[in-house]
């Protein structure tokens, strides 16, 4: 006679199922993000490579946030836009961890990165005309990073220790709080003044405006 599962066998199946399940799907959900991450990487390498053709045409001065022009823009001409004609695709200013949260430009251009506002005593900063010479560390300095929000900017909210008062544009790549998303398992991915790309746990996204007062 053929016999079939009792119910406590079938009740024993399932919780095992369950616990499996459990401890499977946040694995699952980490490579995901991590394939994620690594497309937001590819998308910030070509801003980064974009940013510098930018300033290669411009005299090695990178772009402010945005630039006056009338008639164009409501007036105004931001970076993911004065960048595009070294891009020419939209969906690169749009990461994969984000679906609905983003800033509009022209072009198409749906924007989840934010760009280095860092000043130092309202006479050195990205949207000033800043030229590549002025930054201390070009390839510790922050150009791009993680957000939803191109004017969030950086942010300290108070004096940092190792203050330089010779640096016209500090590194930032120092461990401290930011206002950025740490959107890839708990990482920013960030595009650097010299165009090259990594992720950190960390960062020292910093505003330098308090010193203009």
């Amino acid at each position: 006679m053929k016999k079939g599962f009792t119910l406590i066998e079938l009740l024993v199946v399932i919780a095992i199922i369950a616990i499996l399940a459990a401890i499977l799907f946040p694995v699952f959900a980490r490579a995901r993000e991590k394939a994620r991450q690594a497309s937001c990487q590819s998308n910030l390498k070509q801003i980064g490579l974009a940013l510098q053709m930018y300033a290669q045409d411009y005299d090695e001065v990178l772009p402010r946030l945005y630039t006056v022009t009338p008639g164009v823009s409501s007036g105004y001409f931001h970076v993911p836009e004065l960048l595009h004609p070294y891009i020419n695709n939209a969906q690169i200013w749009m990461c994969p961890s984000e679906g609905s949260n983003y800033q509009s430009f022209d072009y198409g251009i749906k924007n989840t990165y934010a760009y280095n506002q860092s000043r130092f005593e309202g006479r050195y900063d990205f949207d000033a005309g800043l030229s590549l010479a002025q930054i201390e560390d070009v390839s510790g300095t922050i150009a791009f990073i993680d957000d939803t929000n191109l004017y969030a900017g950086p942010y300290s909210p108070e004096v940092p220790a190792d203050y330089n008062p010779d640096a016209a544009v500090p590194n930032t790549s120092s461990s401290a709080g930011t206002r950025a998303s740490a959107r890839h398992n708990e990482m920013y991915n960030i595009a650097y003044a010299d165009g090259h790309v990594k992720s950190v746990g960390t960062t020292f996204y910093r505003d330098w405006s308090y010193w203009s007062d």
